[in-house]
This record gives structure tokens, sequence and C-alpha cells, in this order.
């Protein structure tokens, strides 16, 4: 049942819960869950864990009015054309390209979210740590690399996949606290 009141929360991850509850059960494929950096992301943090949704964070800049900065006309993304509305599509094509490069700007100068990352790989599997070695090197973020002494790909050693499982669970189990 959709609510037609605004209602205040304690916090945002309050929200979040809110917002969750009222997604249970929703048809469609699997979400991924995103939100914006600053307020969004712990009602998106709340959403993504009840709903056991992948997370991750966009950035996002305001595209403002040429005469009035605050007053928004449109919005950009990452790796997206930005979309403006009504107002945004009147203004003469010249003063648009300006506050849109301005908000391209902003946005390049934000910090990037990135998700931390989690590698494991067996000691004896070299073309794999290999790999993983440089692969962890271009992350733009938090990333561990986790060496599992004696295991080979499979990790079908004695105690590897144990080891595995443990290295795995403790890591994610740290980022969710």
């Amino acid at each position: 049942m959709r609510e037609t009141a605004a209602r205040g929360f304690a916090d945002r991850e309050a929200a979040g819960r809110r917002l969750a509850d009222l997604l249970r059960g929703a048809d469609g494929p699997a979400p991924v869950v995103l939100g914006l950096p600053r307020g969004g992301v712990p009602v998106a943090a709340e959403v993504a864990r009840a709903l056991g949704a992948p997370l991750d964070a966009i950035c996002v800049r305001k595209i403002g009015h040429p005469a009035n900065r605050e007053y928004g006309i449109g919005a950009i993304a990452e790796g997206a054309e930005p979309e403006v509305d009504a107002d945004g599509a009147r203004l003469p094509r010249p003063a648009l390209d300006a506050v849109v490069q301005r908000a391209r700007a902003e946005l390049a100068d934000l910090p990037r979210a990135h998700q931390p990352v989690l590698l494991i790989v067996g000691a004896e599997d070299r073309s794999v740590l290999d790999l993983n070695s440089a692969a962890q090197a271009g992350l733009g973020g938090p990333s561990e690399l986790v060496v599992v002494p004696g295991a080979t790909h499979l990790f079908d050693e004695p105690g590897a996949l144990e080891e595995f499982a443990e290295t795995a669970a403790r890591w994610l189990l740290a980022r969710l606290a």
C-alpha cells in the first residue's frame, strides 16, 4: 500500500528500513540499490541490507540555472549525458552548454565512490595470482589480496576451501557491521 502523507523518520536508516518494507515482494528483476553520496547512502544501505541486494553509490551533480545556480534545471551523473527539464531546454544553447560544463567540472572534482574488493587466490596458482595482483593495482577503491598458502586454483587441498570461506566471511562481516 502506498503512503500518501509524508512522515518523519528518526534518521536516514529508519527511512531506508521503511522504504525496504514498501519494496519487499515487488515484482521485477533482482535490484541493485544505488545511493547518492551523503544523505542517500545510509537510506540505500538499509534497503540493500533488507532486500539482500548489492549496494553501490553514484555521484550526481545538479545543473543550476544560469541566473540562479540553486534553481535546478537538470542533473548529470558519472558516465551519463545530462538530463534537463523544460526550463533548461528553453535556455539558449550557449547558456545551457555553460551550466552543463560547470556541472561536469564539479562532478569530475568529486571523490569517487568505489566498492571494496576482496581477492582470494591460491599461492600455487601463479598465473591467477599475477592477474589478481595486476587487477588490484588498477582498482580505484579499497581492496585486499589474500593468498591462501599451498592452495591451487580450485582450493581443493585439505583445509584450503575452509580457509577461503573463513577469510571471505570475516571480510564480509567486518563490512556489514
